[in-house]
């Protein structure tokens, strides 16, 4: 996942990186002690968090789709 979404980063393939975060919430593992720990925990120091080109493009999309969602 980390290097999927380091190349998303680098190919400023924004909507990717989004799907990657998203995913990182949802998919999860069973440590040793039987814990679920999600995959967002492995990629928290992720560079892409530092890309403010990713949060105006995220912030972006979610203005527009929030927009779309209130026309009468």
């Amino acid at each position: 996942m980390s290097v999927g979404l380091r190349e998303a980063n680098n190919d400023k393939d924004f909507n990717t990186a989004k799907i990657f975060v998203d995913l990182s919430n949802i998919f999860y593992s069973m440590n040793e002690k039987g814990n679920v720990e999600y995959m967002k925990q492995y990629i928290a120091g992720h560079e892409i968090w530092q890309n403010i080109e990713f949060w105006c493009n995220t912030f972006e999309g979610l203005i527009k789709r929030d927009s779309l969602d209130n026309i009468d």
